[in-house]
C-alpha cells in the first residue's frame, strides 16, 4: 500500500517511518510533508491508500487538508492529544494513533486500512456460509451449537461462555484464541480481548463508555476503540450505512 506522511514535526516524521519500516514493511512510503499546501497537492497528484495525518499542523489542523480534497484516502489520525478523536472519527477515519505512536497499535491501524481498502475494491474474504454448526468440549461432553443462535462468548480463564438467543448458556472447554481460529470467516467478531460477538446479532454500535455493542439479548459488549472503525467497516457491507 503506498502512504503519504503529513506532520510538522520532523522528530515525529521519522520516527513513524522507521515504525512504519520495521513492523510494516508493505507500507511504501511516497512523501513526507509538513506544509499544508505542498501536502495537498501531493495527496491529489500522487493518490496514496493511506495519509498518516498528524491533527495540529502550524496554523491549520488536518481537518483543513481533508476540506481542500476532491477525493479522500484512507485517513489515519496521529496525534499527541485525544481531544480531537471524536471530531476525527467523524470524518470517517481508519484510527487514530496517539504519540508516541506504539508498534502494536499501528500493526493493526495498517491491517485496518488494508481491510477497508479491500472492502472498496470489492474483494473482501467471503463470510463462511457453510460453517453452521461446531462441536465444543464441555466437562459433560462434546455438544453441537447452531452458529445463528449464539448471540455472544466471553472468556471465563481458560474456558469460554457462550451465551443463546434462547437465554441459556453454557461454558466450554476452549479458550477464546481458539475459538476465534474455528470461527474465521464466520459472521462473529473479535470486539475486545473478552469478547466474541455475532453480527448477525448487533442492533446499535454506541459511542458512550468507551464504546459498546448493544446485542439483541440486550447486552452491552465492550468494544476496544481500535476495533470499532473496523467493526463498522465490517457491517457496512452487509447493510445501507448512511
Amino acid at each position: 500500500m503506498k502512504a503519504i506522511i503529513i506532520d510538522d514535526e520532523i522528530a515525529s516524521a521519522e520516527t513513524l517511518l522507521i515504525l512504519l519500516s520495521r513492523h510494516c514493511p508493505d507500507i511504501h512510503i511516497l512523501s513526507i510533508e509538513s506544509d499544508i499546501t505542498l501536502a495537498i497537492q501531493k495527496i491529489t497528484t500522487l493518490q496514496p491508500d493511506i495519509v498518516f495525518l498528524d491533527i495540529i499542523l502550524h496554523n491549520a489542523t488536518a481537518f483543513d487538508i481533508i476540506a481542500a480534497l476532491e477525493h479522500v484516502p484512507g485517513i489515519i489520525f496521529t496525534s499527541a492529544h485525544d481531544k480531537f478523536a471524536w471530531k476525527a472519527f467523524r470524518f470517517d477515519s481508519i484510527d487514530y494513533l496517539l504519540k508516541p505512536i506504539e508498534p502494536a497499535e499501528l500493526k493493526e491501524a495498517v491491517e485496518k486500512a488494508r481491510q477497508k481498502i479491500t472492502v472498496n475494491n470489492h474483494t473482501l474474504t467471503p463470510i463462511n456460509i457453510y460453517l453452521k454448526r461446531i462441536g465444543v468440549p464441555t466437562n459433560e461432553g462434546i455438544i453441537f451449537i447452531d452458529l445463528v443462535d449464539v448471540i455472544r462468548m466471553e472468556a471465563d480463564g481458560s474456558y469460554t461462555k457462550i451465551m443463546f438467543q434462547d437465554g441459556t448458556n453454557c461454558l466450554v472447554s476452549k479458550n477464546m484464541g481458539k475459538l476465534e481460529k474455528m470461527l474465521l470467516h464466520t459472521t462473529f467478531f473479535r470486539s475486545h480481548k473478552s469478547h466474541f460477538i455475532n453480527k448477525q446479532h448487533i442492533k446499535k454500535i454506541l459511542f458512550d463508555e468507551g464504546g459498546l455493542v448493544l446485542m439483541s439479548n440486550g447486552d452491552k459488549v465492550p468494544i476496544a476503540r481500535r476495533n470499532r472503525d473496523q467493526l463498522i467497516t465490517l457491517m457496512a457491507v452487509d447493510t445501507t450505512l448512511l
